[in-house]
């Protein structure tokens, strides 16, 4: 039908009788022109396809197998037709008509005048299948695809990949011929996609073979079925889905039986109820982890308890974020092992010090209307809970010998004849770093108390943190993909029309709240920035402190961000997606073992920034045997009067975090460097550091300024002064430029 408008100049309309429909395409071959039939509709009869490519089920449709009555849902795999003769066309200009075998190109006439001219030849199932082993062994995209498969499980792929070696000699006589006709068509079957010849009935097959390769070769977490988790209890145990509903079940079983091995309640009559107590209601929840399991618990609504009555203290500890960097140090410059032990169903261990009466659960049965349940222990869901299982946890861990819990609540020790352990607790997840015969230890005496753990024997999540260790053990890497995972999800597409940036905040940008409500962001958005500022922070704590000075930025504004506030937002979300295989280096320096430890600390502050409030930024990074251990980027509580005073300021501050790492090292039985090498770029600083001075500009800061010098006196800390280009804390203080940023990140963050 001619050349088609708005395409490559080789593109074609060709016209099918059989569908009534023109159709474009570059895959043609030119043969004997051929009359013809009279039953051809006339041009105003003649439908358009649309230039869209056609759906799988369009292009069935296409291919004419809708209309006979024998077609059963499949494409035949072979289809011969002879060819017939053929006479001249005098009516009108030149037709391009295909082979009969592309049936993207295919011009038949109406059944009636190709019942003499068409055979359709009938073979048996066994001439078939050789057949089109053949015509499957000759497309290279299913090939490679069978040898993605690693096809020696599947006998029909293996029959593929020998038909194709024994081939690869015609392959080879041909290989110019298909050269020749990639360069005139413009195709080239080695990319793999679709194109209009794949469409052809014949080679649905080999597509769908591939499609099947290609399943096979995805990683399994990307197929994981995404399931919606129940709200109710009703909703989990009559679920529709077969496979959900009787997972949920098990769950809703499994917390019951604990439950009741714990003996965590008992049946009493609702009128043994005090008169001026109150019933606590409980609830239903339901989780899929990323492992896979299906978690119902039943947990108290602690909002229904009365402050007072119901509780009195709910404060538990979790381990610090620098104990955690100093344990895997540890682990790494030692040589020692790492298991994380999880105790199941950890709160119903607490023992409750109140009388608590709750409700009964959705789902219990053989009770009246007339029973309530008396708590004897600890549920999910208590204020008090996490604080009964930590306390009862500790008392076990002392009663088999471990001491700590001075320094860092959460961090306990014990060496014996089996070598050291270190146990770090995060509520019920258990860091354990040690000797591994003192570790296995540990775990069995703690099973004899009573405790069900579940181990994991490979160190690599903890905390959510992904944490890659090399070969040799002597470096990690420790980076967060799940939280970076969750930012792309609810901000990929705000943020991926942004350029690629080179430093995740604005240089020299300061936020400022703003007071005119009118100006700031509507409720929903503003919610939308709380949420990823929060997430930004969770980066910092463990692994980016690259973003940390904008991250500080952008939280001082959470309670009036403005347009402005969220365009930054999405610049560090930007920066921190295309940065994702970054991660902190846990790189210590080669050093003989029992060395005592070498810490290093670097302090700066930027005076009077806030253009608001005008209090200066502190910001200090400590290395411990190189490693970044301690870093912060923080706003002043008090407002300087020089940028002394806030240099002043921020070496206090870096101080006290020094003391707390040495009296840590204390605790773990690690002997320490003294005096640790403190690094400013002040010169007045390190002055009033060595003189005693009581001038009208320093005395306000008296008190800070003999904090400091009784620690220089007594040999704990040593000043040094060092270049501001050379000072690593200066990414915490200020957006720096590009260059800067990037030296002083270099020795913070790096890929696995």
């Amino acid at each position: 039908m001619g050349y088609a408008k708005d395409h490559a100049k080789d593109t074609f309309r060709i016209y099918n009788p059989k569908t009534r429909k023109i159709i474009f395409s570059r895959d043609i071959k030119k043969i004997e022109e051929t009359k013809p039939s009279d039953n051809t509709p006339l041009e105003e009869d003649i439908v358009i396809e649309q230039e869209s490519e056609p759906t799988l089920l369009e292009e069935v449709k296409n291919s004419g197998y809708d209309s006979d009555e024998s077609y059963t849902g499949m494409p035949p795999l072979t289809r011969q037709v002879s060819s017939s003769s053929s006479s001249d066309n005098n009516d009108s200009d030149d037709e391009n008509i295909p082979d009969a075998n592309d049936s993207d190109n295919e011009i038949m006439s109406d059944e009636e005048d190709n019942d003499e001219n068409e055979v359709i030849e009938e073979e048996d199932s066994e001439t078939i299948t050789t057949q089109a082993t053949a015509q499957i062994s000759s497309n290279k995209k299913v090939v490679r695809a069978m040898r993605n498969l690693e096809s020696s499980f599947n006998p029909d792929a293996q029959k593929i990949l020998e038909a194709n070696q024994n081939n690869q000699e015609d392959s080879e006589d041909t290989s110019s011929d298909t050269n020749a006709e990639e360069l005139e068509t413009g195709r080239d079957d080695s990319i793999a996609g679709r194109d209009e010849a794949e469409t052809d009935p014949n080679n649905e097959l080999p597509n769908l073979i591939m499609d099947l390769a290609n399943i096979a070769t995805t990683n399994s977490a990307d197929l994981a079925p995404k399931y919606v988790e129940p709200k109710t209890f009703n909703e989990a145990w009559f679920h529709p889905d077969e496979y959900q509903r009787k997972m949920w079940r098990e769950a809703i079983s499994k917390e019951y039986r604990d439950m009741s091995t714990r003996v965590v309640w008992k049946l009493i009559q609702r009128s043994m109820i005090p008169r001026d107590r109150r019933l606590v209601k409980c609830k239903w929840v339901f989780k899929i982890k990323r492992n896979g399991t299906f978690r119902a618990r039943l947990v108290a609504c602690g909002y229904s308890q009365i402050p007072g009555v119901d509780f009195s203290q709910s404060y538990s500890p979790v381990i610090n974020d620098i104990t955690f960097r100093m344990l895997l140090l540890a682990m790494i410059y030692f040589g020692l092992s790492g298991k994380i032990a999880d105790v199941e169903t950890a709160f119903l261990y607490g023992d409750l010090e109140e009388e608590i009466y709750m409700e009964c659960p959705p789902g219990m049965t053989g009770i009246t209307s007339d029973q309530v349940l008396l708590l004897l222990k600890c549920i999910y869901g208590l204020v008090q809970a996490a604080r009964q299982y930590h306390k009862k946890f500790v008392t076990i861990l002392k009663s088999i010998g471990y001491t700590g819990g001075d320094v860092d609540p959460c961090l306990f020790v014990r060496k014996t004849k089996q070598g050291i352990c270190f146990v770090g607790i995060y509520v019920d997840d258990n860091l354990l770093i040690g000797n591994p015969k003192a570790i296995d230890e540990t775990i069995a005496q703690l099973r004899e108390k009573g405790l069900v753990l579940k181990v994991e024997n490979d160190l690599h999540d903890y905390l959510s943190c992904e944490i890659v260790f090399s070969d040799d053990k002597k470096k990690a890497w420790l980076g967060q993909p799940y939280l970076i995972s969750k930012l792309e999800l609810l901000f990929k597409d705000e943020v991926k029309g942004l350029q690629k940036y080179k430093t995740p905040g604005t240089p020299s940008a300061h936020q400022v709240r703003e007071l005119d409500k009118s100006l700031c962001l509507p409720a929903e958005k503003q919610t939308r920035f709380r949420s990823g500022v929060g997430m930004l922070l969770y980066l910092v704590k463990h692994s980016r402190p690259d973003i940390a000075n904008c991250v500080r930025e952008l939280s001082k504004v959470l309670d009036g961000a403005t347009p402005g506030s969220y365009k930054e937002m999405c610049r560090v979300i930007k920066y921190v997606l295309d940065t994702k295989e970054l991660g902190l280096k846990i790189v210590p320096d080669n050093l003989p073992k029992g060395t005592p430890w070498n810490i290093t600390c670097f302090t700066d502050s930027d005076y009077a920034t806030d253009p608001v409030t005008r209090r200066s930024v502190t910001g200090y990074i400590i290395y411990v045997h190189g490693v970044p251990v301690v870093w912060r980027s923080k706003a002043q509580q008090s407002i300087t009067l020089s940028s002394t005073e806030a240099e002043w300021y921020a070496l206090s501050e870096g101080v006290k975090e020094i003391r707390f790492l040495q009296q840590l090292c204390e605790s773990m039985m690690i002997q320490v460097v003294k005096p640790v090498t403190v690094r400013i770029d002040n010169v007045a600083a390190i002055s009033m550091s060595k003189n005693v001075t009581t001038t009208s500009r320093t005395r306000h800061v008296d008190v800070r300024t003999k904090y400091v010098r009784e620690y220089v006196e007594d040999g704990v800390i040593k000043i040094i002064f060092v270049r501001t280009e050379n000072n690593d804390s200066d990414i915490l203080t200020k957006n720096l430029s590009s260059e800067l940023h990037g030296k002083h990140s270099r020795k913070l963050i790096g890929e696995k």
